[in-house]
């Protein structure tokens, strides 16, 4: 039985100050080595990183391989179990949904912000930004000149 050997983790330092002043060399020489490569992230270790739109695009879409339901995902499940309660609400968000679910849960807050079911809360606040606006924008108070 052969098995497979993944690639080594490329170079890039992504913790370098470097890195931090100005990512954008490092970014186009890791789209460089390819749309997914291996890098080295302290505290994750070696992860596979997609460097085009195309790819991570192509990664989000594929919801046979990438799974994020607790239901479907022991790993997910056991983080979620470790949560406070008090952040389980924030983790169990519509983005952490896998289709069909998150389709369905994302044409039910599109219909809130449709144009014609926004106005009526519109003229809502009127009254009430009529109250509370001076009728002219706020102005910060000018800076004192700076000396030479």
């Amino acid at each position: 039985m052969k098995s497979v050997q993944e690639p080594p983790a490329a170079p890039f330092d992504l913790c370098s100050q470097a890195f931090k002043r100005n990512p954008f060399p490092t970014l186009a020489a890791m789209r460089e080595s390819g749309p997914v490569i291996r890098v080295r992230i302290p505290l994750f270790g070696t992860v596979w990183m997609a460097t085009t739109h195309a790819a991570v695009n192509d990664l989000l879409r594929d919801h046979h391989r990438f799974v994020q339901s607790p239901a479907d995902n022991r790993w997910m499940a056991a983080i979620f179990r470790l949560l406070p309660g008090t952040l389980r609400p924030l983790a169990s968000n519509m983005l952490l949904r896998d289709e069909p679910d998150h389709r369905r849960l994302r044409g039910l807050v599109n219909q809130a912000f449709q144009r014609q079911r926004s106005r009526p809360c519109g003229r809502a606040w009127k009254p009430w930004l009529t109250r509370h606006s001076t009728g002219s924008p706020r102005r910060r108070p000018a800076r004192p000149a700076e000396s030479t």
